[in-house]
């Protein structure tokens, strides 16, 4: 994966990347996806499946949101709302203090 990142030869296996894709109706999350790593950066595309297969990526993003609610809500990261607002600078003085 770095290689590739860095020039190398592209990565095509899936691996953990953002997801934001209205279609699929994935929002905010981090997962494990059909990509391709390049020197440009990670880019997915849409997963095809079964009905069956499909359903089963659906569960798994619906616990991934779970997860992430628990601990936004323990405070280990900020709300994906507030993320939003791309005040980095804040979050990480947030987050020293």
């Amino acid at each position: 994966m770095i290689e590739a990142a860095m020039g190398g030869e592209k990565f095509t296996l899936p691996a953990g990347c953002y997801v934001n894709h209205d279609a699929l109706g994935f929002k905010n999350v981090m997962m494990a996806m059909p990509t391709t790593i390049d020197a440009t950066g990670v880019h997915f595309v849409e997963p095809k499946g079964t009905a069956d297969e499909l359903a089963s990526l659906q569960k798994s993003y619906e616990h991934l949101c779970k997860m992430r609610d628990e601990i936004v809500a323990l405070g280990i990261i900020p709300s994906c709302s507030r993320m939003e607002r791309n005040e980095s600078e804040s979050l990480i003085r947030d987050s020293i203090h």
